[in-house]
């Protein structure tokens, strides 16, 4: 390959470990075939990665070695990658900068881009670092990003080794291979099937099996070329057992064993080795971490066995794909055990010796909790409330008429035989002058019979007289009783008269309510789930919408034994009594108003609808 450059603008940190480090080209003097083919695999790993490059920092040598770079038509990088760099040798850690933090941009513009640089090698001043650049939209992601990262450098560590210094090219081109093949699929039972597949292929396999550890032991997950795994075979027993006894030992075994290797317990391997079509065994554990999380077994029907570089392959496999197993078995896990393996991390936590400001916010929580499962409080039942007067009079129409004049209305203060409106006389009044005419031709007739000495004649006016006597008298109560009266003094409630001025009214219609100034009582609709509390004689506080800076204190006296829909549940009617009044309230004003019941539980007082909730609930799912 021919040497290309890099151009790169002038950098000066403040850090002495890299003061005055002036670069204008990094020439490809030391290129890497094994990076450049790692940076072509991270990056294809990485969504939207648009820029790549993997820097060897020498230190105070003036010079810094460019060791691969992606897309392998790049001319020239933003200084703001090398400082990215240098960053992250200073703190050893994964760097996640936006472009605006390195680069001169406008600070009042959303930057598109960012910077994630990654120490390759720990603990070193100086090293490679590999520096991508990444859409911003990445940074919700960090965690992802930064975990496939660390898996990437403990891979170009591996790749750097000695192990696989002297193949590196077809170990490389395998484990890319292998592992591109598995990250197609979202679904862990498919990814370890094609892995396994490819893998069988690759290193001429019979079969190879992969396994997961579950309730402590290894089983059998996934086979090569087969959809369907069948645990009851002993064939897979026997492969289970070759699992175990590599994880259990932490090292990969082979059979038949190769000369000069360390006296491992190869038993399971050798039964295994022992099946039809079987005569050379590998197994090899996978790792998440530090911690093992299944095994790899490959078997083939040659004699001779695995030589160094099938192992170095598997293992480099093994290493890599563990990560991934564990990152698509956590996805698939139900909730029910994420959380409870929350819960197990959390204990763990707690307990452990660090986390210290999680062991406070533990205590304090603690602390609340048997503070609110001792301590009492007032238990109130708050509902909506309403003024009613205690007494209420209705005024109603004494006869069927039409309304002549009205004096007061609703909301109007009257006294005790105020005139609140007049009904139309004047048919009364036709009535009465007809019935006068009749009473006096009757007259004449009584006086003609009598001077006649016509008795039955008389007899018969004498009758008609007297029942034009009692019209008159009906029609004079009537006439008596058009002017429509206060009965008592106080407010009047409803009625409004003057917009009907000359409508009928009939016999018995209600046209006014009035109820005193002096006395009101309160009217509190308490719902069904409460009334059980509610009994005579509890006291209570009334805060009314209108007088939002007065508490009216009451007594309840009675319970309406009868609930009525209201906004779509049922309310009962409590009826209360004022203890003191003041001259600024009036029937029908609203409020909220609160029933004291008893000291309880804060615990309870804050929690007990939700558990009668879950009470309903739960009776309601119930078979």
């Amino acid at each position: 390959m021919q040497p290309q450059s890099i151009t790169v603008s002038s950098y000066s940190s403040n850090d002495a470990a890299f003061s005055e480090f002036k670069v204008v080209e990094l020439p490809f003097s030391v290129h890497d075939d094994a990076a450049q083919a790692w940076l072509n695999a991270q990056c294809e790993m990485l969504a939207g990665t648009t820029r790549g490059i993997v820097i060897n920092v020498t230190g105070r040598t003036d010079a810094m070695q460019t060791l691969a770079c992606w897309p392998s038509s790049t001319t020239a990088v933003p200084k703001c990658m090398v400082d990215a760099a240098l960053r992250a040798l200073r703190e050893q850690t994964v760097v996640i900068v936006s472009a605006e933090n390195q680069c001169d941009s406008d600070v009042n513009q959303e930057p598109i881009t960012c910077f994630v640089a990654n120490p390759l090698k720990q603990g070193n001043s100086t090293g490679p670092v590999a520096v991508f650049e990444l859409p911003n939209s990445i940074r919700t992601q960090h965690q992802a990003i930064i975990q496939l990262l660390q898996w990437g450098a403990v891979w170009f560590r591996l790749l750097q080794s000695a192990q696989v210094a002297a193949e590196p090219k077809s170990c490389l081109s395998a484990v890319i291979g292998l592992l591109a093949s598995s990250l197609e699929h979202t679904e862990l039972n498919a990814a370890a099937t094609t892995a396994v597949t490819k893998l069988a292929t690759q290193l001429s396999c019979s079969r190879v099996s992969i396994g997961l550890i579950r309730a402590r032991t290894v089983s059998v997950y996934a086979i090569s070329n087969s959809t369907r795994v069948d645990t009851r075979l002993n064939l897979l027993r026997d492969i289970s057992s070759a699992m175990n006894e590599s994880v259990d030992q932490g090292v990969t075994l082979t059979w038949p064993q190769r000369p000069g290797g360390l006296p491992y317990g190869t038993l399971a391997q050798e039964v295994l080795a022992g099946h039809k079509k079987v005569s050379s065994v590998l197994s090899t554990p996978l790792y998440d971490g530090t911690v093992a999380i299944g095994a790899l077994t490959l078997e083939r029907d040659d004699a001779k066995g695995f030589d160094q570089e099938s192992t170095d392959v598997c293992e480099t496999f093994a290493m890599l794909f563990g990560p991934v197993i564990a990152l698509k078995h956590d996805k698939e896990k139900s909730i029910a055990y994420k959380v409870l393996a929350s819960l197990r991390e959390l204990i763990v936590s707690l307990c452990g010796r660090r986390h210290v400001a999680l062991k406070i916010n533990a205590i304090v929580l603690l602390g609340t909790l048997v503070f609110l499962s001792i301590a009492t409080g007032d238990y109130r039942i708050t509902t909506q409330a309403r003024l009613e007067g205690s007494i209420i009079r209705v005024v109603s129409a004494p006869l069927d008429g039409f309304v002549a004049s009205a004096v007061h209305r609703a909301g109007d203060i009257v006294n005790e035989g105020d005139v609140l409106a007049k009904l139309d006389d004047r048919e009364l009044l036709l009535q009465q002058l007809q019935l006068h005419s009749q009473q006096e031709q009757l007259g004449k007739e009584h006086r003609a019979a009598l001077t006649e000495h016509d008795r039955s004649t008389t007899a018969i006016v004498a009758a008609r007289q007297k029942q034009i006597v009692a019209q008159l008298a009906l029609i004079e109560d009537q006439l008596s009783r058009l002017e429509l009266k206060a009965p008592l003094s106080g407010i009047v409630v409803s009625g409004d008269l003057s917009q009907s001025i000359g409508s009928s009214v009939e016999t018995g219609q209600e046209l006014f309510e009035i109820a005193p100034l002096e006395s009101y009582r309160v009217v509190l609709e308490v719902d069904e789930r409460d009334i059980g509390d509610v009994k005579n004689n509890q006291r209570g506080v009334l805060t009314l919408t209108g007088l939002p800076n007065t508490r009216h204190e009451f007594t309840v006296n009675r319970i309406v034994p009868l609930s009525t829909p209201k906004n779509g549940k049922n309310v009962f009617e409590v009826h209360a009594e004022l203890e003191a009044t003041t001259p600024s309230i009036r029937p029908g004003m609203e409020g909220i108003g609160k029933i004291l019941v008893d000291q309880r539980k804060l615990v309870w007082v804050w929690t007990h609808e939700l558990l009668n909730w879950l009470r309903l609930a739960l009776w309601t799912w119930s078979s």
